[in-house]
C-alpha cells in the first residue's frame, strides 16, 4: 500500500487558560491574530507562555512550525510542544510527535513519536489516533500490523476525522486488517467525501463508476443512517 503521511496540520485551541487573566490576555491576542496583526499577538501569548499557558505554548509552537507571523523555526516549534506537552496537554504531545515523525526540528524519531501519539490518543485526541493508525499501516516505529492500524483508523473514522474515515474505506476496500467489503468502503469513502477529503471524493468515485443507480441510492442511505446515529450504525 502506498504509503500515506502523518498529519502535521495546523490546529488552534480555543480553551481559555485557567486564569481569568490569562484567558482575557490569549483572547486579545488571538483577536490580533486572525486579524493578521501578529506582533501584538506574539507580545500578548509570549508572557503567557513563559508562565506555563497552555494555549499559548501550543499557538506559539504552530507558528514557529508554519512560519506565521514569524521567520519558520522548527526547533522554537518543538520547544514550545514540549512545554505543552510535558504538562500533559494533548494537542501538545500530538504536536511534539509530528515534530518527532516528521524530523523537523531534531532527528526523527519514530519511537519518540509513537510515545507522544500514544500518551495524546489516549486522551482522545483524534489525529494522534489517526496518525497511529498511519504508523502501523506503514510499519513506522513498529512492526506493520493491519488489523491495529484498522482499530485506530475507526476510532478516529467514528469521531468524524475525514482523513481517518478515507483511510479506513481503504483498509476495507483492499481487505487489508479487515474482511474486504466494498459497501463499506464505499460509505465511508462518501462520508469522507462529505467531509471534505479528496482521497475520499476519488475513491468515492472510482468505486461508483462501476454501480448502478439502486446500488448507489442504497449506499447513500447507509451513509446517511452512520451519519445520523453519530457513527453507532456504520
Amino acid at each position: 500500500m502506498q504509503i500515506k503521511k502523518l498529519i502535521v496540520g495546523l490546529t488552534f485551541s480555543f480553551l481559555m487558560g485557567s486564569g481569568i487573566v490569562l484567558a482575557a490576555d490569549y483572547e486579545k491576542g488571538f483577536q490580533a491574530f486572525q486579524k493578521g496583526v501578529y506582533q501584538v499577538a506574539l507580545a500578548e501569548w509570549v508572557p503567557l507562555a513563559e508562565q506555563g499557558d497552555i494555549d499559548s505554548q501550543n499557538t506559539l509552537a504552530a507558528m514557529y512550525k508554519l512560519g506565521l507571523g514569524v521567520k519558520k523555526n522548527p526547533e522554537e516549534a518543538v520547544k514550545w510542544y514540549r512545554l505543552a506537552a510535558e504538562q500533559g496537554d494533548a494537542a501538545g504531545q500530538y504536536g511534539l510527535g509530528t515534530m518527532y515523525a516528521a524530523g523537523e526540528g531534531l532527528l526523527q524519531d519514530y519511537n519518540v513519536a509513537l510515545k507522544w501519539f500514544n500518551l495524546a490518543a489516549a486522551q482522545g485526541d483524534v489525529a494522534a489516533q489517526f496518525n497511529l493508525g498511519l504508523m502501523y499501516d506503514n510499519g513506522h516505529g513498529v512492526l506493520e500490523n493491519d488489523e491495529t492500524a484498522v482499530e485506530w483508523y475507526t476510532l478516529s473514522a467514528t469521531q468524524g476525522l475525514a482523513e481517518a474515515q478515507a483511510h479506513l474505506g481503504v483498509m476495507y476496500q483492499y481487505g487489508n486488517g479487515i474482511a474486504k467489503d466494498m459497501d463499506r468502503a464505499y460509505v465511508w469513502y462518501n462520508i469522507s467525501a462529505y467531509g471534505g477529503n479528496e482521497l475520499g471524493a476519488k475513491n468515492k468515485l472510482i468505486l461508483a463508476s462501476d454501480m448502478d443507480d439502486s446500488q448507489k441510492t442504497k449506499l447513500q442511505g447507509l451513509s446517511n443512517t452512520c451519519l445520523a446515529s453519530g457513527y453507532k450504525d456504520c
